[in-house]
């Protein structure tokens, strides 16, 4: 079964995919036109059975304006015909960055794909656990 993650950006978007129990990040896609158009053709390559969307939420949970960002993006990946669940990604950029940074890639070095590495904790997550996340349905309810 293929799983897809994402971690959504303002400026780019991760993407991490398994094989199998092997979680690989993608690629960095930028959050333009352009790159929504690439990423919508390697998800219809990769033909996930579940997109999982990185829910950014304040430390205490709450929603910020990211989370209403993510969210909509969420929707959008939906509506092109993706089983899309939301996964809590407190802290996945910061693990990023420390792993990036115990492989010795500088902050500045790892701008381009820490998105992608935050991507891949998020679908470690998911597949840890596969029930983790929200439908978008149960935000509405």
């Amino acid at each position: 079964m293929a799983f897809v993650a994402l971690d959504v950006g303002d400026v780019r978007i991760g993407l991490a995919f398994n094989q199998g129990e092997l979680v690989l990040p993608k690629e960095v896609f930028q959050n333009t036109e352009p790159g929504l158009v690439a990423l919508t053709e390697d998800l219809t390559r990769l033909k996930p059975e579940v997109v999982y969307v990185g829910l950014p939420l304040s430390l205490s949970g709450g929603h910020t304006a990211s989370t209403s960002k993510a969210i909509e993006f969420a929707r959008k990946i939906q509506n092109l015909g993706f089983t899309v669940r939301l996964v809590d990604e407190r802290m996945t950029t910061r693990g990023a960055q420390a792993k990036l940074t115990a492989a010795g890639k500088s902050t500045r070095d790892s701008r381009s794909i820490i998105d992608s590495v935050a991507a891949m904790a998020i679908l470690e997550l998911a597949l840890a656990n596969p029930q983790i996340g929200l439908a978008l349905e149960d935000l509405d309810a």
